[in-house]
């Protein structure tokens, strides 16, 4: 690397420095959130009737479903400029709601739900999914009878397409409501999933891999990044851009307070050893809201603090035992026994339902186009418009389709495309005649919604693009790298030919990766997050 790489960086992520403008439109967007929530209780006869509306239990229940409603519309996680959709603020609903676009189902060729194109039936189950939620909100008081049918159509929904059940956030939202099946246990229930998600979360963060992303919120932090003194304290050096000593120590201090104090907050019964876990875990959410990090997952954050003061505070005293054994054995397999299997297995299991958030170790790809002319091919499969609108639109202007959010070679297992991409294009020298499209990109494009799930744009959404567009032989190659295996050290890699399949197979050691600087070249490639924010502002004046 040449000398002060550190200041380039700087300069390229102060130029993609979100203005303030748009952070404002996010906190409308978060106060839309509450408020929507809120008019919901409103609706609710109180059940504790000396209790305020906020610790009622339709309270706590409405927040669950209204979020489920929320994020399955694509009006939460991964929407607007800062995850890279633009013009649009909000696409899945339009992807969801139009017959004939492209979906990834949970099993190719299962009967009635296995086809990769969306159905009449698929478009009816999303409508009839948010149909049931509204019920739910508006009744006086959610019953079994509301609760019941939101789960199996949120399972049918989940075998017809796999986007569309990820961007419900079920391991987040859905369980909750499972719980609500159980009236006597339900506290509980809720008690023990919001447990196993921030154990999950921090154990997921011990490793090489999450530093990395300390290092990337250094930079782009909307508050702490302006200070130039806290990114370069969380670097080596001006010529080394890996993690510092005092940014390895912060990450894990911080992932050690994700697991230590919800273990103070499940085991106290109430008093000054609850207050204190409750403060501390309010801070660290806190945190992660200010951070606005690049999917910005803020609703969910949102949702934690009002979940924790309920769960553990106003219910402190609730028993951790749980008497349904049908709740118990649903707990088991989906807070303990999948999670464990998708961090030892990564490549079966999404790791949104592994419990393996905001780490940096998430699978991801890159699409090698050879040349304009491939590119223009990929351009002409038919998305959704608008609802129940399909046709061929616009690619974005390349800039934004192919530069990294965020940098990605600052990540740890981003920095493994420098050594792929000459391997896929065969040498180095070949790179100009290709170009580069990031996975996400893809995903949202096609299927309406990406949160930074490789396996949303794996060789299976590869296979689904080459039937629509049959490239010819390396037109378009297909660069996998999946996740880090919970106790091993090493990360798997594919390489496929769209036309021909399989090209390589093999591992980079993560001892490897942390030799790596960050791309050079990527330096002076437009941020996607500025492109998005470009193209948002363009369509906004084209409005005018």
């Amino acid at each position: 690397m040449s000398a002060g790489v550190v200041e380039p960086w700087e300069r390229s992520l102060a130029a993609s420095r979100v203005p303030t403008r748009i952070y404002l439109q996010y906190l409308l967007k978060f106060a839309l959130y509450v408020t929507g929530w809120a008019l919901c209780c409103a609706l609710s006869e109180k059940s504790v009737p000396d209790a305020a509306w906020y610790v009622q239990p339709d309270a706590f229940k409405k927040f669950a479903l209204w979020s489920l409603l929320f994020e399955g519309l694509g009006l939460g996680c991964s929407s607007g400029p800062l995850s890279g959709a633009a013009p649009r603020w909000f696409t899945p609903y339009r992807s969801f709601l139009t017959p004939g676009a492209v979906k990834v189902p949970f099993l190719e060729g299962l009967p009635i739900f296995g086809s990769h194109r969306r159905s009449w039936f698929d478009v009816a189950l999303y409508v009839a999914n948010n149909l049931l939620l509204i019920r739910a909100l508006i009744a006086p008081q959610v019953a079994f009878e509301h609760v019941l049918p939101i789960v199996v159509v949120s399972v049918l929904l989940g075998l017809a397409d796999r986007t569309q059940f990820l961007c419900m956030r079920p391991e987040q939202y859905l369980y909750l409501v499972i719980c609500f099946l159980f009236p006597a246990d339900w506290v509980s229930g809720s008690r023990w999933v919001q447990f196993a998600i921030w154990m999950g979360a921090g154990v997921s963060k011990m490793n090489h891999i999450f530093p990395y992303v300390t290092l990337v919120l250094a930079f782009t932090h909307p508050l702490l990044g302006r200070i130039t003194r806290i990114p370069r304290a969380m670097v080596r050096s001006s010529t080394d851009l890996r993690p510092s000593a005092l940014c390895e120590r912060v990450t894990y201090i911080g992932a050690a307070v994700e697991m230590g104090f919800p273990i103070l907050l499940l085991f106290s019964n109430g008093g000054w050893p609850t207050l204190l876990g409750l403060i501390v875990m309010t801070g660290f959410h806190l945190n992660i809201i200010t951070s606005m990090p690049r999917a910005v997952p803020i609703e969910w954050n949102i949702f934690v603090l009002y979940s924790m003061w309920f769960l553990f505070g106003y219910h402190a005293a609730a028993p951790l035992s749980i008497s349904s054994p049908v709740l118990t054995a649903f707990l088991l397999v989906a807070v303990l026994a999948v999670p464990v299997f998708g961090n030892l297995r990564p490549g079966r299991v999404s790791f949104l339902i592994s419990m393996r958030y905001y780490a940096g170790n998430w699978a991801y790809s890159s699409w090698l186009f050879r040349g304009r002319a491939a590119h223009a091919k990929f351009g002409q499969i038919e998305v959704a418009r608008a609802p129940f609108k399909l046709g061929i639109a616009p690619l974005p202007q390349l800039p934004f389709l192919t530069a990294h959010p965020g940098g990605a070679s600052l990540h740890l297992l981003g920095r493994g495309l420098q050594l792929l991409y000459p391997k896929a294009v065969g040498g180095a020298e070949h790179l100009p005649e290709y170009i580069p499209v990031f996975g996400d990109g893809v995903a949202r494009r096609l299927l309406g919604w990406s949160f930074g799930d490789g396996h949303l744009h794996d060789e299976r959404l590869l296979r689904i693009v080459q039937s629509r567009c049959q490239f010819e032989p390396g037109e378009l190659i297909h660069i996998f790298v999946e996740s880090q295996p919970f106790l091993r050290q090493s990360v798997e890699y594919r390489i496929t030919d769209a036309a021909t399949g399989l090209v390589e197979r093999g591992e980079i050691p993560i001892s490897v990766l942390r030799t790596l600087q960050p791309e050079a070249g990527e330096v002076s490639t437009v941020d996607a997050r500025t492109a998005a924010l470009r193209v948002a502002s363009a369509a906004a004046r084209e409005s005018r």
